[in-house]
This record gives structure tokens, C-alpha cells and sequence, in this order.
């Protein structure tokens, strides 16, 4: 008797063990924000009550050991989730990808290639325009920055031309064919014309030609602004948006009346391609062979006797290498040299007659016809 009533109080132990172990368990389950450590130690201590239970169950069993009968197996240990390890490196943000802004239209008083927009009525290829650039007013160098060395100033001339050497840094361009170059240690230099005015930098050459009404630049080697055009005389007096920097291998031409064929193409032995004019018929430019230049020009051709000195040699070395430099990067395709007109055909063309294929004369004396059936 007392043997069952202690084996149905063991009984009774276990049960409420048992209890414990649920209630535990379900305390730490249900408890999200209790610690780690605190679930462990609560789970560990179910344990041993459920092992102590277990063992004195079997004490007490009819076969007196626990080798054969086991009425009361170990729970497992519960498994525990730990969470995951916190990173150790810095944290990188994730990419986002945003829009970029409306991009906004300005117009750039620095140094722009003129676009067909800003020339209307331009005529011709208009590419050619790429090698004209916009410059503001304030950009062209006033007389009061001419001071320095004149060591580095090369001024040479056509013979029949006429000019005034205003100063050591400036000339009075008044006809004819000039050709100055400005190298270091001088850097700067102007040249005056009846329409406008040109600026040199160091580094730059240039052929200015001035011929009637009509003023012609060529920039012969000069990078970025190194030679602007500024027109504000005579036809283009008050203007101040007429200011346009020259690229190398371009040529422009201005006039106070409308330009003619002959003024884009004239007879000079210079090879010539893609023509535009703009500024309502007063201006175009195109392009010219810089190879040319060097085997027609009178002026290179006196430059390059024996009896020339060390800077001329040093000119033409720079020029020849940025003919080079053009025909590499542009082509030397298209360009054409215009032949010299005939007789019969100049004196029809001041009459604007058409007589393009008269070389004998006949059109001379159609014009002389009419002109004494006018009077």
C-alpha cells in the first residue's frame, strides 16, 4: 500500500510537471519582446523537471529499473530560432534611379557656331557655318589692350597695296592684300577696315583683303578665337551683334552691297568649297584650301625666296603643317579654282546679261545694240 501510494504520487508530480512545462513554453512563445537568454533558461529548467519526473516514474515501475520499461520518454529540447547577425560593414544604401532634369535652352555669349536660325536667309551649304563662331561685343579686344612687344608681329604685303602702320601693334588697312601673323612674345595685334575690324591673338595668321566695297579674311592658322571679325562701319555701322570668330581653312567675305558670284568665287588661283551667304545676301563664308594658299599666294611666294628671314621660314613651317592638320581632319575633296572669266562674259555679267558660254565677244557687241537702241 504505501509503495502505490507513492508510485500515484509520482504520478501526480509528473502531471503537474507536465503542466509546467506547457505553461512555460507558451509564456516564451507568446512573449515576443522577452530576451533570449531568458526563453533559454526558462526551456532548460523544463527540462530538467521533465528528465527528474521521467526518472523517478521509472524508479517505481513493476520491473523496478528503467533497462526495459520506460513509461515516461524525454521531451526534446526545443529549438530554438536565434536571429540573424547584425552587419558588420557599412551600410550601402540602395540605388534609386531618378529622373534626370528638363535640360534648359540658353544661349551662350562665349563662343557659339552659328546655327541657320541665327542666320536667315542664309543660302547655300549651310555647313559651312560650323566654321564661323558667334562671339559677344565685349569679347573683341579694345585698342587700349594693344601694349607689349611688337618682337613677334609679321606684317607682309602685295605689292599696290595700301595701308597705314598706326602703331607697332595696329594697321590701317585701306586696299590691297596683307598678311600678319602675331607670335610670342607678342600677343596681340588689329588690323582697321573701311567695314569692320580683325583681331589677332598669338598664335594666329591671317590674309586680310580689301577690295572695293568688299573685305575678305582668310584665317590662315588660328585656333578658337584667335582671329575675330567684328563688322560696325559703313553698311554694318551701329551693329554689335555682327562679332564672329573664324576657324582655320574658313574664309569670309563682307560687303555693304549684295554679293555676286564672282565675290564668292573670285579668279585668284585659291581652291574653294561649300559656300553660304547670310546676313541678307552681305556676307558668306566658305572654305579654302590652305595648300592652295601656300603654292599661289604673291605674298607666301615672297616669303619663301632664300633671301627670307628666320620667322618668315618659321611661318610658313606652321602654316604647312596646319594644311596638314586641315586635309587630314576635313578632306581635300571638292574644292575648285575659278578660271578667269573672259571678256565677253565680265562685261555681260555688270549687265546682268546671261552670256555665260560667250568667249567671243558677240555678247559685247549684243550690249552695245542695245544701248544705242535706248538712246
Amino acid at each position: 500500500m504505501p509503495a502505490n501510494n507513492r508510485l500515484l504520487s509520482q504520478k501526480e508530480n509528473l502531471r503537474d510537471s507536465q503542466y509546467q512545462i506547457e505553461e512555460l513554453r507558451s509564456r516564451c512563445l507568446l512573449n515576443a519582446h522577452a530576451p533570449v537568454h531568458a526563453c533559454l533558461l526558462l526551456f532548460f529548467v523544463a527540462y530538467l523537471l521533465s528528465g527528474t519526473s521521467a526518472v523517478a516514474q521509472c524508479s517505481y515501475s513493476d520491473k523496478g529499473s528503467c533497462g526495459s520499461v520506460v513509461t515516461a520518454p524525454l521531451a526534446p529540447a526545443p529549438r530554438v530560432e536565434l536571429p540573424p547577425p547584425a552587419p558588420t560593414g557599412p551600410m550601402i544604401p540602395p540605388v534609386v534611379s531618378t529622373p534626370p532634369p528638363p535640360a534648359m535652352t540658353t544661349l551662350s555669349t562665349d563662343l557659339t557656331h552659328v546655327s541657320p536660325e541665327f542666320c536667315p536667309g542664309s543660302k547655300g551649304n549651310e555647313s559651312a557655318l560650323s566654321g564661323l563662331m558667334r562671339v559677344s561685343d565685349k569679347d573683341f579686344p579694345s585698342s587700349d589692350r594693344l601694349v607689349g612687344s611688337a618682337e613677334g608681329i609679321v606684317l607682309r604685303y602685295q605689292e599696290g597695296a595700301r595701308f597705314e602702320r598706326t602703331s607697332p601693334l595696329s594697321v590701317d588697312l585701306k586696299s590691297g592684300e596683307i598678311l600678319l601673323a602675331v607670335s610670342r612674345p607678342s600677343r596681340l595685334a588689329l588690323v582697321d577696315t573701311a567695314i569692320g575690324e580683325i583681331s589677332l591673338a598669338a598664335d594666329s595668321a591671317a590674309l586680310v583683303r580689301q577690295e572695293g566695297e568688299n573685305l575678305r579674311v582668310l584665317n590662315l592658322d588660328g585656333r578658337g578665337k584667335s582671329v575675330i571679325l567684328r563688322l560696325n562701319k559703313g553698311q554694318f555701322s551701329g551693329r554689335c551683334d555682327l562679332v564672329f570668330a573664324l576657324a582655320p581653312g574658313y574664309e569670309i567675305v563682307a560687303s555693304t552691297t549684295r554679293l555676286s558670284r564672282r565675290d564668292l568665287r573670285p579668279a585668284d588661283g585659291l581652291a574653294r568649297r561649300n559656300f553660304c551667304v547670310f546676313g541678307e545676301g552681305l556676307a558668306a563664308i566658305s572654305e579654302f584650301s590652305l595648300e592652295s594658299v601656300l603654292a599661289c599666294s604673291g605674298i607666301v611666294a615672297t616669303m619663301n625666296q632664300k633671301e627670307a628671314g628666320g620667322r618668315d621660314r618659321r611661318l610658313l613651317g606652321d602654316m604647312s603643317k596646319m594644311a596638314a592638320v586641315l586635309n587630314y581632319m576635313n578632306g581635300s575633296a571638292g574644292f575648285s579654282i575659278e578660271k578667269a572669266p573672259e571678256a565677253g562674259e565680265k562685261l555681260c555679267k555688270v549687265d546682268s546679261m546671261d552670256c555665260k558660254s560667250d568667249s567671243s565677244g558677240q555678247a559685247a557687241a549684243r550690249l552695245l545694240a542695245v544701248r544705242s537702241e535706248q538712246n
